[in-house]
């Protein structure tokens, strides 16, 4: 569907959820959602987003993060128990 600026404005603005101000993206798990391209100046052809391959990203930085966090509270907790204040690095 192609619409004038000012129609497409309104649309967006209608839809949820609501942007936060400055963000050019917004990740929502919803079945049946829908994908809104804009076509502008400068991204005439945005490409479409591989959501699939996304979530699969999200789920190995998610696990990284849990492996780093398991490991400082580790360091943490060892550097308690020698009496230091700081884990080592």
């Amino acid at each position: 569907m192609n619409l004038a600026p000012t129609d497409a404005k309104w649309v967006y603005d209608w839809t949820d959820p609501t942007m936060p101000a400055g963000w050019n993206e917004l990740e929502v798990a919803a079945a049946g959602s829908v994908v809104v391209l804009i076509h502008d100046a400068l991204q005439p052809d945005p490409p479409v987003f591989d959501y699939d391959k996304e979530a699969i990203e999200r789920v190995k930085i998610r696990k990284q993060e849990k492996a780093l966090k398991k490991k400082r509270e580790e360091a943490e907790a060892a550097a308690a128990a020698a009496g230091t204040t700081s884990p080592p690095p």
